[in-house]
């Protein structure tokens, strides 16, 4: 399948969801304001307009509301409060990947593919699962990015509207990582190495990762990157 047709699919499969119209009739509007106000294309557009996703989940409040006090007046039992925060965390989501999507399409992200909710996408299984006495880790992550070129990055994306203990399980991960593809040639040395107190593996096509002092030889960072708003 080629990005272009990977991103329509995502972009048709977003559609479905039931509260997510609203914040999408938002950033289309908002891309027309900036066309209009910046006197620029809709390809050029759609690049600016990564910059205001903050204002279109703030200018969509008041349509998913409705659509929650509907679905409440039509006799569902639901919190209209705790589904609306629900709903702004899975559409703060569904934005980032509904934006980058919609420019890879249109061109400015050539060959870009933009997957949600990958936990079990085969790229994460192969590249970024750790397999730590047994049990399997993975990152904390909403969306990736990636190209089918060799050595692309895999870039991986924490989409939430609240940071919380989004930090801790980044840096977890991220230790677990560098022990599961330590380069260290003296791990036998030390006993009491964590290497050595907790077995972990990961794809043999992870570069190495950190190395003891010994090695007087710089790290070897993950072609990966972290975001979140």
């Amino acid at each position: 399948m080629t990005y272009r047709e990977s991103n329509e699919r995502l972009v048709e499969s977003l559609n479905e969801r039931k509260y997510w119209e609203p914040t999408k009739a938002a950033f289309i509007r908002k891309i027309e304001e900036i066309k209009i106000s910046r006197h620029v294309g809709e390809k050029e557009a759609l690049i600016l307009a990564l910059n205001h996703l903050d204002e279109t989940m703030r200018e969509s409040e008041e349509g998913v509301g409705k659509l929650v006090a509907a679905r409440k007046e039509a006799g569902e039992d639901l919190d209209e409060g705790q589904v609306s925060v629900s709903v702004a965390g899975h559409n703060f989501q569904a934005l980032v990947a509904f934006a980058l999507a919609i420019n890879s399409i249109a061109g400015n992200l050539v060959g870009l593919h933009i997957a949600i909710k990958p936990k079990k996408h085969q790229i994460i299984e192969k590249y970024a699962t750790i397999d730590v006495m047994g049990e399997k880790q993975k990152p904390d992550v909403d969306i990736i990015t990636y190209k089918e070129e060799k050595k692309s990055p895999l870039i991986i994306l924490s989409c939430k509207t609240s940071l919380r203990e989004r930090a801790g399980q980044t840096y977890r991960w991220k230790l677990l990582l560098d022990l599961s593809s330590c380069g260290c040639p003296h791990i036998q040395d030390n006993p009491v190495c964590p290497v050595n107190k907790y077995p972990s593996s990961c794809s043999n096509e992870t570069p190495p990762g950190s190395r003891c002092a010994k090695c007087r030889a710089p790290e070897t960072r993950l072609p990966l990157a972290h975001a979140a708003p």
